[in-house]
């Protein structure tokens, strides 16, 4: 009985640790890339989210895991950054939800769901010196987000 324990135990561990290092993969990625700067905003920090006048983020901002925001200016980083930004939005896990161009500057959205949850939104802006991900990962119900402008 004691092995079986023993053995969940460590199962639960390993898990726990594996989902731990998927969350942070992109920014553990570029974390420590000369000219490129980093952000992590863990769950912790997002439940501090203030309510904004007219938008109800609060219950958006509980349901996220993290969000990571990774930006450089520096071309050779930004190539490796295009590159890796290109297998996620090429990857069927990932619907494109919206394109913007606004003369030389691109904006993408990507939206990767499951059972009517956003499980992750990836936003891809390029600009003509700079390359900014915005990645927001967690259990995100549709229906918050439409109501995110209907704070009373």
């Amino acid at each position: 009985m004691k092995t079986k324990i023993y053995i969940l135990y460590i199962l639960l561990l390993y898990c726990g640790i594996g989902r731990l290092h998927a969350q942070s993969k992109l920014y553990d990625q570029f974390s420590n890339m000369n000219n490129v700067t980093t952000v992590y905003l863990s769950k912790s920090l997002l439940n501090f989210a203030p309510n904004v006048e007219g938008l109800n983020i609060q219950k958006v901002a509980r349901e996220l895991d993290y969000i990571v925001i990774i930006s450089s200016e520096d071309k050779a980083a930004i190539r490796k950054l295009k590159s890796v930004t290109s297998s996620i939005s090429k990857s069927n896990d990932y619907e494109e939800l919206m394109k913007v161009k606004d003369g030389d500057d691109r904006v993408v959205f990507l939206i990767k769901t499951r059972n009517n949850k956003v499980k992750e939104l990836i936003m891809l802006s390029d600009e003509i010196d700079e390359y900014t991900i915005i990645q927001m990962v967690g259990d995100i119900n549709l229906e918050d987000v439409k109501n995110l402008t209907n704070h009373k």
